[in-house]
């Protein structure tokens, strides 16, 4: 199918330490988030998924130490500036972002996500203790297998939506004319009430039946 007319989406690809039970708790809230713009999409990568491709100027180590995102063929964006540019594209967080623009604020938010940084692993620990005690009661930051399937095809083709609409234009959203709809309508036979069965000669009776024989 040629793509002529379809509009190019723009992908935000979030890197996330899925070893990480916070992270994952904290992604699993956002993936429920659907983005504000139609023409950006996001995609949620776990940095440990062996078939995930390391950016190069990177390391699977500074992936791991900080919250990172990236925009399609564009550079990393990592810590405060990285939850900024999520934040802008969700409902609900949006107003974090534009608070973010009143100087001195970035800088704020850049300082206490390096202080928590110092103090995840002790953070951490605790977490996955107070997870064990409730695992058995809930299931926390579950995704079914078919929504982390839809997902990891959107990631793989951000134009698979564009692509949906321009194929539903083609079929269904087309122009109407009321006068050949009508003369097509009139032009078609009425369906037997079972269609593998022909239909009755109605000329002829249903049960040919001789009254003198009886």
């Amino acid at each position: 199918m040629s793509n002529t007319g379809l509009n190019r989406r723009q992908t935000l690809t979030v890197l996330y330490d899925g070893a990480c039970p916070m992270c994952q708790r904290e992604i699993a809230f956002y993936k429920r988030l659907i983005p504000i713009s139609s023409s950006t999409s996001i995609c949620y990568a776990d940095v440990n998924d062996p078939s995930l491709t390391i950016p190069d100027s990177t390391t699977l180590e500074i992936l791991k130490s900080r919250f990172h995102v990236r925009f399609e063929n564009q550079e990393l964006i990592s810590g405060a500036k990285a939850f900024i540019a999520l934040w802008t594209l969700l409902p609900g967080w949006r107003w974090l972002a534009i608070t973010a623009r009143i100087p001195g604020i970035i800088w704020c938010l850049e300082m206490n996500y390096r202080l928590f940084l110092i103090f995840r692993p002790t953070i951490q620990n605790i977490f996955k203790h107070i997870l064990k005690l409730t695992s058995r009661k809930t299931k926390v930051g579950y995704v079914s297998e078919i929504t982390e399937f839809i997902n990891e095809l959107k990631c793989k083709d951000p134009e698979l939506e564009s692509k949906q609409l321009y194929g539903r234009n083609i079929l269904w959203n087309r122009p109407q004319d009321l006068d050949t709809n009508k003369d097509l309508n009139s032009g078609r036979e009425a369906q037997p009430s079972y269609v593998y069965y022909s239909l009755p000669d109605i000329k002829k009776p249903l049960y040919d039946v001789d009254v003198d024989k009886r």
